[in-house]
């Protein structure tokens, strides 16, 4: 039988409308250009876990933001900037950075690392995919400018559990925003009295493909039908009615659909004791997956394979990997199979996963 099937992430089709996310290509020239005029991978060196890595490469950009406080404003405002982390980073030695350039640089070369990311308009935030927790992660890559705050980009933990902006939101509204734990210690939000307000609405952006596909100048314009908020995704309940002409979700599961894991489907075969596997998975910039057999060695493996049961327990983990190298997160399912007991028609339910007495 079916004895046991670990997951974190819903079983949520992340690649239809309208939770579809595309993110910029492996293949993108300036993804790798940044990667390497920047020295990404020295800023995320020595870290020990990749939620590290992601906080590191937000403080990067938060201590970039710092340094150009008190400098006169980029030539491009009142207008925002461009969607290219080459163009903010242009700007930092000779004019004052804000939240917008932070969180553009922050994505983007959280892409080119082989991260997934996405602008937030959480104000102008960001969100990260975290493998270690399998979920969404809220981070303000700008950091506190808060009077006397300490260096680093924002992000909250409850009981040491980081959240999304849409469970920042949550306790924003139902008056417990007391409990969140904020990072770094020494933030000072409470310096910043709207900060809280930032929740009301949250909204993501569905790409970050931008240095391939570039928004066109015109994509702050209200009237324009291309305008940025049409693109994004925005989430509506009873504090904040649906946005017109724009997505509106209202299911969390969908709002902060997952990525880098694993689906794995079984189906019996004519063979007693072999069952079919088909792996599925939304993984941005998907190369292969990888399987191993009760706590074996992990060895790459095929979409779709036979897997020879054994009397007794059988685990099989399986996992994504990305271009850039990242694993995504494992799935184990765990099948108890006896051959002495088992009929066909039994055979046939444990592929299906249906109980057999």
């Amino acid at each position: 039988m079916l004895k046991e099937a670990e997951t974190r992430c819903p079983l949520v089709d992340a690649a239809s409308e309208p939770a579809r996310f595309v993110a910029e290509r492996y293949e993108e020239p300036k993804l790798w250009q940044l990667r390497e005029q920047f020295r990404l991978d020295e800023v995320i060196a020595g870290t020990r876990s990749e939620f590290e890595q992601i906080v590191a490469l937000g403080n990067w950009v938060a201590d970039i933001i710092r340094s150009t406080a008190g400098r006169p404003p980029a030539p491009h405002e009142p207008k925002p900037p461009p969607f290219d982390a080459f163009y903010c980073l242009s700007l930092a030695p000779h004019y004052r950075l804000h939240c917008t350039h932070a969180s553009i640089i922050f994505v983007q070369a959280a892409t080119s690392l082989g991260f997934i990311a996405r602008f937030t308009l959480t104000h102008h935030t960001a969100e990260f995919w975290s493998n270690e927790w399998g979920k969404w992660v809220f981070i303000d890559p700008k950091g506190s400018i808060a009077k006397g705050a300490g260096r680093g980009a924002i992000y909250f933990t409850h009981n040491g559990v980081p959240l999304s902006a849409l469970e920042v939101r949550r306790f924003y509204y139902e008056g417990r925003w007391s409990e969140l734990e904020v990072h770094p210690e020494d933030a000072r939000i409470e310096g910043m009295p709207d900060y809280p307000d930032l929740f009301r609405r949250v909204a993501f952006l569905r790409r970050n493909n931008w240095f391939s596909e570039p928004y066109s100048p015109d994509y702050y314009d209200p009237n324009s039908p291309r305008h940025i908020f049409r693109e994004a995704v925005w989430w509506t309940d009873e504090h904040t009615p649906p946005r017109l002409g724009c997505f509106n979700i209202s299911q969390e599961h969908v709002f902060n659909f997952p990525v880098n894991f694993t689906q794995v489907a079984l189906d019996y075969t004519d063979d007693l004791g072999v069952l079919q596997v088909t792996l599925y998975t939304f993984t941005p910039n998907f190369s292969h997956f990888l399987g191993r057999f009760n706590e074996g060695e992990w060895r790459r493996a095929d979409h779709q394979f036979r897997w020879q049961l054994q009397p007794g327990d059988n685990a099989l983990e399986v996992m994504a990997v990305n271009k850039f190298g990242r694993w995504g997160m494992p799935t184990r399912i765990v099948v108890h199979f006896d051959s002495q007991r088992c009929s066909r028609d039994d055979y046939r339910k444990i592929a299906t996963g249906e109980r057999v007495v």
